[in-house]
């Protein structure tokens, strides 16, 4: 089977890093995978490319470098979306895919859906993360929902992001992939944390062996908000427990948070990587992982560190509290409570047969949900069904 997978760029995200996931894993059983971007390529595009994934780009916004006013300019990057739906239909047919897979759920998933239409290719949807912006647009909803048709699908990822959309869980009922929600993330099982990799690590950065490690993986965001991570940094110190921070990911928060550090007098005390392409890696050092997002789809960051079966202290919110079961594989606290999350991190530090308990319970339940393979194997059936449904019209 050969799938063409759509999605807005391969740089640091939710999406790229389950797609580096996932796509080894079909290629191994016999399937031949096409990446689409519409906006760029991205920093996560040249290993995929290197592994022999071809990554095509049909862009939704024109790119320019010549001098314009910022109206011509702007008129100029939209004009791109005038020709985007031939542009696509046309792409899909020369690739001859048995089906398209999209990963874009904004405002652009109607113009997808058109494209796919006009090639014949049944489509299907990941919806993974609340986006209010797209909510608002009816008239893009309604279109949206008229065209699907029995071949096409609508997954959605989490039982949050069920709920965020009711028009459609109404509206389409019959094309959602497994009601009332659809598939879950997963990732690939690089094992339990390595003790020696912990040790090399922790001699990487510097980080003393008395130390505790409290540590987070994903976007430097807003929204993530690592600021937080750093005030229960400055209270842990100031209480007399040894602990260092590691931050993996770039972003454009990450300056703002190391002058953070700074003013909080805790730079010493952090370790901030940028991006790696291996942060399955660096987390072998976490002793307790702290997650405080203020929103989620179904956090991929979450099943990294259940897999190496770290502690969890995270917000709850959406996405994290469709994955953590509060006192059962991972704590939760209220988002925005700086000193619940404190407080949760002080008692996993005190309390070794808690953390002892959350991280054996958040491995078994990596394994029993969230591995790959599992993800894989529950895609490829999706697939089939749909390809067979389209053979059958």
């Amino acid at each position: 089977m050969r799938i063409a997978y759509l999605v807005c760029s391969l740089n640091p995200g939710g999406v790229a890093t389950l797609l580096k996931h996932v796509i080894p894993v079909l290629r191994e059983k016999g399937n031949e995978i096409d990446i689409i971007v519409t906006t760029e390529k991205g920093i996560m595009a040249a290993p995929l490319e290197a592994s022999g994934v071809t990554v095509h780009e049909c862009l939704s916004h024109w790119h320019y470098d010549f001098k314009a006013s910022y109206t011509l300019g702007k008129w100029f990057r939209k004009s791109a979306i005038i020709s985007f739906i031939p542009r696509l239909a046309l792409l899909l047919k020369s690739l001859k895919v048995d089906l398209v897979h999209s990963h874009i759920h904004g405002l652009y998933c109607t113009s997808q859906l058109l494209a796919a239409r006009l090639s014949g290719i049944p489509y299907i949807l990941t919806m993974h993360s609340i986006s209010s912006n797209y909510q608002k647009k009816l008239i893009n909803k309604m279109v949206f929902c008229n065209l699907l048709r029995d071949g096409d699908s609508v997954c959605m990822v989490s039982k949050s992001v069920h709920e965020a959309y009711p028009y459609f869980t109404k509206k389409i009922s019959k094309n959602l992939v497994f009601p009332p929600y659809g598939v879950p993330n997963g990732v690939i099982d690089s094992g339990p944390i390595d003790p020696n990799i912990s040790l090399k690590v922790r001699k990487e950065l510097g980080v003393s062996h008395e130390c505790g490690v409290i540590g987070s993986i994903g976007r430097v965001v807003h929204s993530k908000h690592y600021d937080q991570i750093l005030t229960v940094l400055a209270r842990l110190i100031k209480a007399g427990k040894p602990t260092h921070f590691i931050l993996v990911g770039d972003g454009p928060e990450l300056e703002n948070l190391k002058t953070l550090a700074q003013q909080l007098g805790v730079s010493e005390y952090c370790s901030f990587t940028g991006h790696m392409t291996n942060p399955e890696y660096w987390i072998n050092a976490f002793d307790i992982y702290l997650f405080p997002t203020a929103f989620e789809g179904f956090p991929i960051a979450i099943l990294e560190a259940m897999m190496k079966g770290i502690p969890l202290v995270c917000s709850n919110v959406s996405g994290n509290k469709d994955i953590i079961i509060n006192r059962k594989n991972g704590l939760l606290f209220e988002f925005g409570d700086v000193d619940a999350m404190y407080n949760h991190t002080l008692t996993l530090m005190d309390d070794k047969v808690l953390a002892e308990t959350l991280s054996r319970n958040s491995r078994n339940d990596f394994l029993d949900k969230y591995h790959i393979n599992k993800f894989a194997d529950t895609c490829v059936e999706i697939y089939k069904q749909r390809v067979r449904r389209k053979s059958q019209v």
